[in-house]
């Protein structure tokens, strides 16, 4: 007969040691990311985790630095024989990745700041950012259907998939997520293309769900039915994940801000915020203009950028507060004269520094998300293409090169 306390038979124990009053969030990415594989033990008591007369008693404390004292030193003292090993991971998903053998993303200051380029279907982007922006943001619209793709970027820099379904349908497209009966085939090859991608830090869905040009024929994109698709694929995956951008200016189904409260209060939990901004002009001191729109429903909204982010920041459910925001659109739309796309002066540059000073201050001044990432919009493929815009890439190699 055993002793109280005493295993029935020797095992190895493994148990994740969650910080005080962290959400069932964290609890989530545990079990996402070991149980299928190892069946660790999770909780918050460090005296459980590291009791038991057990042969192996490994503990892997999350974020031990929330704990009052030394965990380390706690555990030497109370239960030696304990194997520790310390983790820190800004979120749950960060949290996945560690757990699941990969690298976590990089501790940053909040004020950290990537820039680099929105680069639809890898159209060269990422060999410009190579040579002259290494380890800024690469943000990849890529189109699914109802085929997985095997994505490997061997490149520096922190990369970022957006999976759409299609493209716009004012673009000849046919919408950005699919219609409800195509929605299976669709689910299982976003799964299939994250399980099989190499160097993607983070993966969004969707692209601009509130714009009805953005719709596919038969299926309004509301906020329910773009978070069931997106938690049927997070579900099934160990992937720092987020609901794709919306148009931060468009009211075509409801107020954008009502269409954003409630896509975030469905989704089941995200690694990060997918924001567009833009400013109305090629006018660099419209990044810290404080107008807003004259009518309703938008009279709450910003006409420019940074502003029509910050608002959107500011209405997300409070256990997304704390999350890295990144810019994946940014452009000045018109060039003052009724066309559209960038202008090819030192305007140009001008308002990517001014983009970029204006995140600065808002990550300094600590009032919410940090912002960690901004993507020009867009390397190759429409009016605001910047291959070729010597004003526009040299702000940006300045920027990542901090010169």
């Amino acid at each position: 007969m055993t002793g109280r306390g005493a295993p029935r038979t020797p095992y190895e124990r493994t148990y994740v040691l969650l910080p005080p009053q962290v959400g069932s969030a964290w609890v989530d990415a545990v079990v996402r990311a070991t149980w299928d594989a190892h069946r660790y033990t999770i909780g918050g008591s460090a005296d459980d985790a590291g009791i038991g007369d057990l042969d192996v008693r490994r503990v892997i404390a999350v974020n031990p630095g929330q704990w009052r004292g030394d965990l380390r030193a706690f555990f030497a003292q109370h239960y030696p024989g304990v194997e520790y090993r310390p983790v820190e991971a800004a979120t749950p998903a960060a949290l996945g990745l560690v757990l699941h053998g990969e690298d976590s993303p990089p501790t940053e200051s909040p004020s950290a700041l990537r820039i680099g380029l929105n680069d639809p279907g890898e159209q060269g982007g990422a060999q410009w950012m190579a040579q002259n922006a290494p380890g800024g943001l690469l943000y990849v619209p890529i189109i699914l259907n109802d085929s997985p793709r095997v994505l490997n970027f061997a490149v520096n820099a922190r990369v970022v998939v957006n999976l759409r379904w299609n493209w716009s349908t004012d673009c000849g497209g046919q919408g950005t997520l699919p219609p409800q009966g195509r929605m299976a085939p669709f689910v299982q090859a976003c799964i299939s293309t994250i399980q099989q991608a190499r160097g993607v830090w983070g993966w969004s869905m969707g692209n601009e769900m509130n714009n009805l040009r953005e719709w596919p024929a038969g299926t309004p994109l509301t906020p329910e039915y773009v978070a069931e698709v997106y938690n049927q694929v997070r579900d099934s995956v160990t992937a720092n994940m987020a609901p794709g951008a919306v148009d931060p200016f468009n009211a075509g189904l409801c107020d954008v801000q009502e269409y954003w409260r409630r896509l975030w209060a469905c989704v089941k939990g995200a690694g990060f915020v997918d924001l567009h901004g833009y400013i109305h002009g090629p006018d660099a001191a419209l990044c810290w203009s404080e107008v807003r729109f004259g009518d309703a429903p938008l009279t709450w909204q910003y006409f420019n950028f940074f502003g029509c982010c910050q608002t959107l920041l500011e209405r997300l459910p409070t256990k997304y507060r704390g999350l890295p925001a990144i810019v994946s659109e940014f452009n000045h739309i018109d060039k003052g004269d009724g066309k559209t796309g960038w202008v090819g002066d030192a305007r140009g540059g001008e308002i990517v520094r001014a983009a970029y000073r204006r995140l600065m201050e808002w990550n300094a001044s600590g009032q919410g998300n940090p912002v960690t990432g901004l993507a020009i919009y867009r390397w190759r493929g429409d009016a605001w293409a910047v291959a070729g815009n010597s004003p526009v890439l040299d702000a940006i190699k300045e920027l990542a090169n901090g010169t």
